[in-house]
């Protein structure tokens, strides 16, 4: 909702400083590697189950995973992406979103 109400805000000729795109890409590999990577270690086969582990999983991991697409959204929809708009465009997303949807229900 709030990524909705911003880019509704935002002209997509509003550019953003160098800065600004550095910090946010920085927070969305941050939040990419909270999501994907983190949670790696309770896959493995001599993982004992932790109920924290578990709760920061279930509490944390769909905010990450908003948070990044959300970046890159934004950054699509303002012209900013680079090769990460690129991307965007092809069925690579179509794909991955159809898998998530359909694993969440």
């Amino acid at each position: 909702m709030c990524l909705v109400l911003t880019v509704r805000m935002w002209d997509t000729n509003c550019l953003c400083s160098q800065v600004h795109l550095t910090l946010g890409w920085i927070a969305a590999m941050i939040c990419f590697y909270m999501w994907m990577i983190n949670p790696v270690h309770m896959a493995s086969r001599h993982y004992v189950y932790n109920t924290r582990d578990a709760a920061n999983f279930a509490a944390f991991t769909p905010i990450f995973c908003c948070l990044f697409v959300g970046w890159i959204i934004f950054v699509s929809y303002t012209g900013q992406a680079g090769m990460y708009g690129s991307l965007g465009g092809t069925c690579l997303w179509h794909w991955s979103f159809m898998i998530l949807d359909s694993s969440v229900t």
